[in-house]
């Protein structure tokens, strides 16, 4: 009696433990109104002492700006969705402070800090993307160490320095400026805002077409959380990624996943949606991926699941759809352009 007394008991603690652990985690990755409300008070605080700088303070600290909350995004200790007036925007940041990151160091000139850059991110940019940063920073007083701290913290932001990077290639929201460690990004209308009917094949060519342009016109960039509320639809009908935390080059995710000790199975050797190839033998993660981005789309988007919700093309009933997505999520041999050529089939 006792004995099964204590097992109940040990039971009991485990469940309340579990409960615990999986609510502090939705705590940590769930937006919080208050924490940004906090970190905007503070930084536009610091801009009136002329302490920060950027030229959205003047918008983010108006009295007429309303935020709310803009779900999920574990990456990030702030991203919000603003509006003042007509315009609507989202402020993100990385920092949970006005100063995590150490200061710039005044004997950098532009050539360290894009040797910095290519270093934290593991892609030759083309000319033209540097020049894009370069002109962002330049049109500061970089002699202010005020607003050099700034832009290091700021040139430390992954997502900011790849979508100001790729800024030209429309893949990602468009960056709309800074104040301090925040930086606003156009509006997109995600996924799992949109009422699912006749239109998901279009929607599904549209994100297809997205990923071609990842894998050509980038150095094979992965997306490794893929999310409806991660893909969204730009004012001007162009389909985005709006969350470029685990958007990675693949020397990022090799270096990354050959840090694990060891492996048993090929999920050992995940990071997020991206999985490599754990060598059985050597018990060692391999430099062999095992998903690509079109898998991930058809598994997370379009079938759906438990973490990611309904599928866009889970309710069509058409054989040829169920035989090509299944096709995609286990043929590593297909092709965005497979994806596309069936989706015009049933389309048409």
């Amino acid at each position: 009696m006792v004995l099964r007394w204590q097992k109940k008991r040990v039971l009991f603690i485990i469940a309340v433990c579990s409960i615990a652990w999986i609510c502090l985690r939705f705590q940590s990755l769930y937006c919080s109104e208050r924490k940004g409300m906090e970190i905007l008070r503070v930084l536009c605080s610091e801009y009136q002492k002329n302490r920060t700088s950027g030229n959205m303070c003047e918008i983010i600290c108006k009295d007429d700006i309303h935020l709310t909350c803009n779900g999920f995004h574990g990456g990030k200790s702030v991203v919000l969705k603003a509006k003042t007036g007509s315009n609507i925007f989202i402020i993100k940041s990385s920092s949970s402070s006005l100063h995590d990151v150490e200061a710039w160091n005044p004997d950098f000139d532009q050539y360290d800090l894009l040797a910095t850059l290519e270093a934290k991110l593991r892609i030759d940019f083309p000319d033209s993307s540097t020049e894009r940063i370069f002109d962002y920073f330049h049109a500061y007083d970089l002699t202010s160490p005020v607003i050099r701290n700034d832009l290091w913290n700021l040139a430390n932001d992954h997502e900011f320095v790849l979508s100001l990077m790729l800024e030209t290639l429309e893949l990602f929201p468009r960056i709309l400026g800074h104040c301090g460690t925040l930086f606003a990004v156009e509006y997109v209308d995600t996924l799992n805002n949109f009422k699912y009917n006749n239109s998901s094949i279009v929607i599904a060519k549209k994100i297809a077409e997205f990923l071609i342009h990842v894998r050509d016109d980038t150095e094979k960039l992965y997306l490794c959380d893929v999310k409806p509320s991660h893909f969204g639809e730009s004012v001007n009908g162009i389909w985005k990624y709006v969350d470029l935390d685990a958007v990675l080059s693949y020397d990022i995710l090799a270096r990354n996943i050959k840090l694990r000790s060891s492996c048993t199975t090929d999920l050992d050797c995940s990071y997020f949606d991206c999985v490599f190839l754990c060598n059985k033998n050597t018990k060692q993660c391999g430099k062999s991926m095992v998903t690509s981005n079109v898998q991930i789309i058809c598994k997370n988007i379009f079938i759906g699941g438990f973490w990611s919700g309904r599928g866009l093309l889970e309710m069509h009933k058409s054989t040829l759809i169920r035989d090509t997505l299944l096709q995609c999520i286990n043929d590593s041999a297909f092709t965005e352009e497979d994806l596309i050529n069936a989706l015009s089939a049933i389309e048409g």
